[in-house]
Formats: C-alpha cells, sequence, structure tokens
C-alpha cells in the first residue's frame, strides 16, 4: 500500500506502474485490436515505445528514494556503460547500413530496457513495488488470456490433435503473463491474495502450454516449480522452521488447486484437452512431427532436429569474420534459402512472411534462441558482453544466499539461462522478461545484496 510511503516513494511506485501498463498492452495489442479495431496497433506502439522516456525519470526518482549503500556498484556500473556504448554503436552501425530506422529503433530497445533496469533492479524500492503491483498486472493478465482462449475449443476440434490453438488470441497475448515465474519464487511471506494470483498464473500458463503444445513453457513451468521447492530450499540461509511449513501449506494447497483445476478441465473438455497433452508427448519425443523425425527422442528434437537451430545455422552459414564479431547492426538480417514444393501452400504461406521488401530476398531480422539475438545484432562483442554479465552475477552465489529477494533474483536468472538457449529475448515482445533480467541482474550485483 502506498499510504506508508513518502510522496517520493508513491511517485516512483506510480511511474513504475504506469510504465509496466504501457509494456501491458503492448504486448496484449491483439486484444484490445479485436475490441477496437486495428487502429489500436498504432496506439499500443506508442505505449510500448514512448513508455520507455518515462526510465530516465523512474531512475532519478529510484536514486533519489535509495536507502545507503545501495546501487549497482563499480563492476555493474562498468558494466551497463560497455552495454550501452556497444549495443549504441550496433544501432549506428545498422543504420548506417541503411536499414529501416524503425526496425533498428526496435532492435534496440530491449537493450535500453535491459540497462535501466539492471540500474533500477539495484534498489530496494523496485522490489517492494513489484511485489505490490504484481498482483494487478497478473490479474488484468488472467483476465485478457483466459478471453483469448474463447473458441479454442472450436479450433482445436476442426483437427484434433494438431497445434492450431496458435491461431486464438490467447496464444498471441502469453507474453503478458510474463511475470509468472517470478510472483512463484516471491510468494513465500505473502498475502493470500498474492499467493493465489501467483498459483492461478502458474497453473494458467500450464494449461496455456498443453493447449497449445509447447514444449519450451511445458518444460519451463516444471523448472520453475523444482526451482521453488526444491533449488531455493538448498541454497537459501535465512530459511526457518516457520518458512519449512509455509513450504509444505504451498504444496499442498499448490497441489490441491492442480488438482481442481484439472478436473474442472477434463469436465469441460476431456477429450480435447487429452488429445492435446498426448500431442505435445508426441512432440516431445519427436514422434508425430513427419516422418524425418519420427521417434528422434528428447534431445535431437530439442538440438538437432529443432528448427530454431536449423535457422541458427542458416545465420551462421550467411556471417562472414566481420559480422561474427560485431554483428549486422540494430535493423540488420540473414538470408535465407527457400526450396517449395509447387504444391505445399502451407509453407509457402510461412515464407511469404520472411520475405524482406527492402533486400528482396527471404530472410529474417529475428532469431528465436534468445542469446542468437545480441549476436546477431552485435556479434560476438554484444553477446560477450551480456553473458559475461549473467556469468559475473551467478558466480556471486554464495555472498547472496541471506535474502528472500536476492535469492529470487539469482534463481531466476538462472532457470532465464537455460531458456534463452531454446526460447526468444531480446525483443520488446517479450519486454516483462527483459525487464526481469535487467532487474535481476542488478540485484545480484548490488554490493548491499551481499552483505
Amino acid at each position: 500500500m502506498t499510504s506508508s510511503l513518502s510522496p517520493q516513494a508513491a511517485m516512483r511506485r506510480f511511474l513504475l506502474g504506469v510504465f509496466l501498463a504501457s509494456q501491458f498492452f503492448g504486448l496484449s495489442r491483439t486484444f484490445f485490436m479485436g475490441l477496437v479495431g486495428d487502429g489500436f496497433n498504432q496506439v499500443a506502439a506508442f505505449l510500448a515505445y514512448g513508455s520507455l522516456l518515462l526510465l530516465p525519470v523512474l531512475l532519478v526518482f529510484y536514486r533519489n528514494t535509495s536507502r545507503p549503500g545501495e546501487g549497482v556498484g563499480s563492476f555493474g556500473a562498468a558494466w551497463v556503460a560497455l552495454m550501452a556504448a556497444a549495443s549504441t554503436a550496433s544501432l549506428l552501425y545498422g543504420i548506417a547500413r541503411g536499414y529501416y530506422v524503425r526496425e533498428a529503433i526496435q532492435d534496440y530497445a530491449p537493450y535500453v530496457i535491459l540497462g535501466a533496469f539492471v540500474m533500477i533492479g539495484a534498489r530496494r524500492g523496485f522490489w517492494e513495488d513489484l511485489v505490490a503491483i504484481l498482483p494487478w498486472l497478473l490479474g488484468g493478465a488472467l483476465v485478457i488470456n483466459t478471453i483469448g482462449l474463447a473458441g479454442i475449443g472450436d479450433l482445436i476440434e476442426k483437427d484434433i490433435g494438431e497445434r492450431v490453438g496458435r491461431e486464438s488470441v490467447g496464444y498471441r497475448t502469453q507474453a503478458v503473463l510474463g511475470f509468472w515465474g517470478m510472483a512463484l519464487f516471491l510468494m513465500r511471506r505473502r498475502s493470500f491474495a498474492f499467493k493465489f494470483t501467483a498459483v492461478a498464473a502458474l497453473l494458467f500458463y500450464l494449461l496455456q502450454q498443453v493447449l497449445f503444445q509447447k514444449r519450451l513453457g511445458t518444460s519451463e513451468t516444471l523448472i520453475y516449480l523444482a526451482g521453488f521447492f526444491i533449488l531455493i530450499p538448498i541454497l537459501a540461509n535465512y530459511r526457518n522452521q516457520q518458512d519449512r511449513i509455509e513450504d509444505a501449506k504451498l504444496f499442498l494447497g499448490l497441489l490441491t488447486a492442480a488438482t481442481a483445476a484439472a478436473v474442472v478441465s477434463v469436465i469441460l473438455g476431456a477429450d480435447l484437452l487429452l488429445a492435446q497433452a498426448q500431442s505435445l508427448y508426441q512432440r516431445f519425443i519427436g514422434a508425430g512431427t513427419g516422418q524425418s523425425r519420427e521417434q528422434l527422442g528428447i534431445l535431437a528434437t530439442l538440438f538437432t532436429e529443432n528448427e530454431r537451430y536449423a535457422l541458427a545455422w542458416q545465420m551462421f552459414d550467411d556471417f562472414g569474420a566481420w559480422d561474427t564479431l560485431f554483428g549486422r547492426g540494430m535493423g540488420g538480417h540473414f538470408t535465407i534459402e527457400v526450396a517449395l514444393n509447387a504444391n505445399d501452400e502451407v509453407r509457402a504461406q510461412q515464407y511469404l512472411s520472411m520475405y524482406l521488401d527492402d533486400i528482396g530476398a527471404f530472410g529474417r531480422r529475428g532469431i528465436e534462441v534468445g542469446w542468437l539475438m545480441p549476436f546477431m545484432k552485435g556479434g560476438l562483442v554484444l553477446m560477450g558482453l551480456v553473458l559475461a554479465g549473467v556469468g559475473a552475477a551467478l558466480s556471486r552465489l554464495r555472498f547472496l544466499r541471506d535474502d528472500p529477494f536476492t535469492m529470487a533474483a539469482w534463481a531466476w536468472l538462472l532457470i532465464e539461462l537455460v531458456y534463452l538457449t531454446q526460447g526468444g529475448g531480446f525483443v520488446v515482445s517479450t519486454s516483462y522478461r527483459v525487464i526481469l533480467l535487467g532487474a535481476c541482474l542488478g540485484r545480484c550485483m548490488a554490493p548491499f545484496a551481499a552483505r
């Protein structure tokens, strides 16, 4: 509640809420376009990118309301400065190469968000504000995503077992649930309302992943649960008997809620849910995804036969030595080979979206393997800087085990390190994850967190 906050701290929290709400509308634009028309797309873009102008103001407010000893520290400040220099150089390089300025700015924006939230996340006030705001954000996200799933049953029943759920609005608005993992890690010692919202977001996110047959999202959910119930309890030094009792209650509550949700889901659509779950399992083991991939196994479907890695190899083939070191610049792209059967209309439509008018060829301005996005735009220099920061933050574990917020940040950062080997990142369409990446880096780098 803001009643016990100073006027500056209350304004700080309000401005953070405005920024996160602006990103919320950007991430859920498909939902609102369905309500008010395609014109909302421009409004959403203005909110998503225009709200970046709030970041300097937020930095001032968090600095002015900081407690003694807070801040990112000398190493963190140097890292942010190097990141700012490298990403800005990539922006200027991309513009100099004649890329679309709009595309270059879109590529640059995530690094602005990342750097700002490294500095903001190094302040205790941010985490206190986040706890106050999260139930509202997740509550709104649950409403939008629930409505967005309307009609998914009809879509799936047309071709049961296939991934037609991707055509639903709910598939395109998943990103607004981006804070669910952090909410899970922060729900110890919180109010019932916070815990209820966090558990509801977790279970709903898992349901979405099954309906959409998403291997990565399903695995991510299970990894977060392992992090909450196993990793953090083992590593944390601050836990006491009361925490262990609370964990037992949380486990029973989560199990009860999951059982109830499963029963309701089966009653409402048993055939649909079971068919999607079975197809998801087939995707995990590499069966049922085409003759060339039948029974390949989990590792093959994740790496050697993964379409995302196939595109990555095309990017490597298209890069020269200079590109490998410094990237293609913000707004940059790589070309891809297109070989189509004349009768393959489905793949023809997929490739049509990859045609880049400005170069007159098929290509991609992004790649869905998160850690390769900095490489694509800024080469080994930019990717190396990002990974160096993550590695430095994670390496401080022995100093970070005495505080719940810091342990939550460290555990989230570790999981994100793994997630970005498969999932997308460093784009505005995943801005909540970029915000958390920056904030968690800042918290783990902050000197006060190690005391």
